[in-house]
């Protein structure tokens, strides 16, 4: 058997059976840590030759066996009456902002009405989960709707069976749908966890039971409804928000420069709220939002590096110059009366130095933009 951290030894130096802790080899001699079985004595850096010691028993304990047992331990003598049982029974590294976001500002007595408006890359998704599953471990939700562009609902089902152990959310698609007609069953009522596209909600919304009542509703890049003036989606999110008793709102780009698009984010959440310059204190109980700047790991290092830009000057061919020329040329020639010129520019130019065919493609799609418009 080989010595080494676990072991039990024994040996003349000791009365009882001591537990190896830590082993270094020095030239023909071992450094060991030890404790002693029965006293619980620790004794550090000692200098021994390996003959010295018998060995007992070596308990390598299988990695996944005491992963479990460890978390087992950990549910079983948990104060389930404590607010912060999310990290307990999630499978995430949870980051100090996130649970600022659950524990000092989202969670609290009552019905739950909560924008997160987080930069990009923080980790929206995660808090909305760890605002679920607590509310789950208290036994406050049954049913729960989330709302989420078409591109992002298999990542949000990856991440709630993978992160939070939930593959129960079923997506409600037009063949479900369909299927769950033919059985007589409004599709509204079919499934406790239900997971679709706000575009397919839409189509639908005229079979919503007037009874319908979720207890969570959770809509995803909700800045795509800001737009009061588009009654159609203002109206379903409207309607959904009004039977929801929870309701969290996730985007990363809560204003776009338009105070009315911003009231009505906020409306969804507390209708006929009103608004003004002195409001912080308002709003701070119904938002969050923290900028990449923001966002720190726990041992105070920036999750997200300084972004450092540096210029890389290029010499252009002389087909790439003149190309470039006639570019700028068309630019002046067309947009000469667009307010917007430099901005025009500086697309074409993007899509100049990304590639010919990108540029091509971009022209080609202008000019039949034209053609459309003659």
């Amino acid at each position: 058997m080989k010595l080494g951290i676990g072991c039990i030894v024994e040996s003349k130096y000791w009365d009882n059976p001591v537990k190896i802790l830590n082993i270094k080899k020095i030239g023909s001699k071992v450094q060991v840590n030890i404790i002693d079985i029965k006293t619980g004595i620790i004794q550090e850096e000692i200098l021994i030759n390996p003959e010295d010691l018998i060995i007992k028993e070596v308990y390598q304990p299988h990695r996944e066996y005491w992963h479990w047992a460890i978390e087992s331990w950990r549910i079983q003598y948990y104060d389930f009456n404590e607010e912060q049982l999310a990290p307990i029974i999630s499978n995430i590294n949870i980051e100090p902002y996130q649970l600022e976001a659950v524990y000092e500002y989202i969670l609290r007595p009552g019905p739950i009405r909560y924008l997160i408006a987080h930069d990009p890359g923080a980790g929206k998704t995660i808090i909305a989960g760890m605002v679920l599953k607590e509310l789950e471990a208290k036994e406050l939700l049954k049913k729960i709707l989330i709302l989420v562009p078409p591109g992002l609902i298999a990542k949000w089902q990856f991440e709630l069976a993978s992160k939070f152990s939930d593959n129960n959310y079923r997506r409600l698609t037009k063949e479900e749908w369909d299927v769950k007609s033919k059985e007589l069953i409004n599709p509204w009522m079919a499934y406790e966890k239900i997971i679709m596209s706000p575009y397919f909600a839409l189509r639908k919304l005229d079979h919503l039971p007037e009874t319908m009542k979720w207890d969570l509703v959770i809509i995803d890049e909700v800045h795509k409804f800001n737009n009061p003036k588009a009654k159609i989606y203002h109206n379903l999110i409207s309607t959904i928000a009004r039977k929801s008793r929870h309701l969290l709102l996730l985007t990363a780009t809560p204003h776009d420069g338009h105070q009315e698009h911003f009231l009505t984010i906020i409306r969804y959440l507390i209708p006929n709220i009103s608004l003004n310059q002195n409001d912080s204190e308002t709003l701070g109980s119904i938002m969050i939002r923290r900028t990449k700047e923001e966002l720190f790991h726990a041992d105070g290092s920036p999750v997200f590096l300084p972004r450092k830009v540096k210029s890389q000057y290029l010499e252009m061919k002389f087909d790439e110059s003149l190309i470039y020329k006639n570019l700028k040329n068309f630019i002046d020639q067309v947009f000469s009366t667009n307010k917007a010129i430099h901005l025009i520019k500086m697309v074409y130019q993007r899509r100049f130095s990304s590639s010919l065919a990108a540029l091509k493609e971009t022209l080609e799609k202008r000019l039949e933009f034209l053609r459309e418009k003659a």
